[in-house]
């Protein structure tokens, strides 16, 4: 199977369709989460490659439009009972145990029809998210929203404007005032 692209780069397409892919997006996004883990099995029954140290790869949303560029730094197979706490706290989903991350792994593996035990081969990823124009234009000086997580600023429908004087509008806004 030839493995989708955008812009010439494979794509990372990180858990499932919706709110799940758009959180994890958004904490790469804000540099939180730094690896990812595949089920090896699920790889091969995809005939997926292998992502390679130093490949750049186009991290994507539901309908494929790229929202970033990673790059991979490390990629390893492990059993998963052998998965260390250092790589759950790196993929910055907010585990407080390593037994919570592997149950939330199983849980969704189980979701996409596939059973995993302490046994079952994972493969983990260390990637970066590259800093190229796009991103750091979209981002730049941006912390994410503490309450939502969300990484750019939100659009408000409504406004307020400030007079110059009570009932005295300011000249020159473009909003219907002049």
């Amino acid at each position: 199977m030839t493995p989708p692209m955008v812009d010439g780069l494979r794509t990372m397409e990180l858990g499932s369709p919706g709110e799940m892919r758009a959180g994890l997006n958004g904490l790469v996004l804000a540099g939180r989460k730094t690896a990812t883990a595949g089920l090896v099995n699920q790889h091969e029954d995809e005939a997926e490659q292998t992502e390679q140290v130093g490949e750049r790869l186009a991290l994507v949303d539901d309908s494929r439009t790229r929202v970033g560029v990673v790059v991979v730094d490390r990629v390893d197979r492990r059993r998963l009972a052998d998965v260390d706490w250092s790589f759950a706290q790196d993929e910055g989903e907010g585990f407080t145990s390593l037994e919570q991350w592997r149950q939330a792994h199983r849980d969704y593996w189980a979701s996409v029809g596939y059973q995993v035990t302490d046994a079952s081969e994972v493969e983990l990823i260390w990637f970066h998210l590259e800093q190229g124009l796009d991103t750091l234009a979209i981002h730049a000086g941006q912390e994410p929203d503490p309450a939502t997580g969300a990484v750019n600023v939100p659009i408000y429908a409504t406004s307020t404007y400030a007079q110059d004087g009570v009932g005295v509008m300011r000249t020159g806004l473009g909003v219907g005032y002049d």
